[in-house]
């Protein structure tokens, strides 16, 4: 029996760059029926805590959200964070300072905030101070995309840290950097773990490489129609494409009725 469904969110649960960013009645009230039937919602993303502000309706139905690609954990209806594992400080300091020297741009994940240093002009954020002595979970640095194999490897000198995704932003290569031990699938384990479920009672929804980690953990993974083929690869079966509510629909034929 199904206990807690993970699903990722950008291209999973919505399309955000399709202009439809918003949560129907529909897609609602499907969650509102998971949790009806006694079964925890769980958000698995790249994203920090403060984008989700913009959806009221969501937070009402959502119990945890897994942020900076699993690099904290939110309970939602306490209102609080339950984990987090940040960045070394001495690794943290030398990525910014070769960030800065290099002319690249940042953004910082601190739990419940975020901050911004560089081209980041559009984003809702605090500005980065230096004399902010946080702990970090996730570093996003924006680079020339022709500085990327430059970047790669002196990230790659670092013991302690991995590159969690890259991803494209206009004539910008954007790189996720987070603590090695994180990922999507430790987090899903530590949360399971916290909450006494078994991962066989299990389901994730995914469509990107960074899912694969969530996949291998749980015992029934489904991808989207748009998903990238590895992660088809591992799927236990393919929903419909996010455009077409592919993780509501499945949802509703497969574990409502």
């Amino acid at each position: 029996m199904i206990k807690i469904i993970f699903s990722d969110f950008d291209e999973t649960m919505l399309n955000y760059n399709s202009g439809d960013v918003y949560f129907d009645d529909y897609k609602i009230s499907i969650l509102k029926k998971v949790r009806e039937k006694g079964i925890k919602f769980a958000i698995v993303t790249g994203r920090s805590i403060p984008f989700f502000r913009q959806f009221p309706n969501l937070l009402e139905v959502v119990d945890y959200i897994i942020a900076s690609n699993g690099g904290c954990i939110y309970d939602v209806c306490n209102d609080c964070f339950i984990y987090q594992l940040a960045v070394d400080n001495e690794d943290f300091e030398k990525i910014i300072n070769y960030t800065i020297d290099n002319a690249g741009g940042f953004l910082l994940n601190c739990l419940g905030q975020r901050y911004k240093f560089g081209i980041w002009q559009n984003t809702e954020c605090l500005e980065y101070s230096f004399d902010n002595k946080s702990a970090y979970e996730q570093i996003i640095l924006a680079f020339d995309s022709h500085k990327l194999k430059d970047v790669i490897y002196f990230i790659e000198q670092f013991s302690n840290i991995s590159i969690n995704n890259i991803s494209y932003y206009q004539e910008q290569c954007i790189i996720d950097i987070n603590n090695k031990a994180v990922s999507k699938g430790n987090a899903v384990v530590w949360l399971c773990k916290h909450l006494g479920v078994d991962l066989n009672d299990v389901m994730a929804f995914g469509d990107g490489a960074n899912d694969k980690s969530m996949f291998e953990v749980v015992s029934k993974g489904i991808a989207v129609g748009n998903a990238v083929d590895k992660l088809k690869i591992l799927s236990k079966n393919v929903a419909l494409d996010c455009n077409h509510n592919g993780i509501y629909k499945y949802i509703e034929d497969n574990i409502l009725k």
